[in-house]
């Protein structure tokens, strides 16, 4: 049996999550696996980090705001660490301030990526 590390949004966290606005909000969910080194999660993170990017850049966003967010994600793909624990899919959602990360304990069929002017939270 393997242990999931999870970190669930509280109801204060989605609280604050449904009201964020920001016209360069990016959402990432990933599926993840609990047992594996990270080596495919990093670079799913990574092709999704550049479908926001283009997102981003098709959207009008400012440059300095892409680059922070652009700078926010490449740091979390470096993360060893943070690669070392994961459950069954990894929520990242990102704006030119901030980047926050949720592990998941249910499993996504697929990766998803949504740029909007507030996260995707369902």
């Amino acid at each position: 049996m393997t242990i999931l590390h999870t970190d669930t949004p509280t109801r204060d966290q989605l609280d604050r999550l449904f009201t964020s606005r920001d016209a360069a909000s990016v959402s990432i969910y990933l599926p993840t696996d609990p047992v594996s080194d990270g080596a495919a999660e990093r670079i799913a993170l990574k092709n999704t980090t550049r479908a926001a990017v283009q997102q981003l850049v098709d959207a009008g966003v400012a440059r300095a705001d892409v680059a922070a967010i652009t700078d926010e994600l490449d740091g979390l793909v470096e993360d060893t660490e943070f690669w070392r624990y994961q459950a069954r899919a990894l929520a990242v959602l990102a704006t030119p301030t901030s980047v926050r990360t949720f592990r998941l304990a249910t499993a996504l069929a697929a990766e998803v990526v949504d740029v909007s002017d507030r996260f995707l939270v369902k």
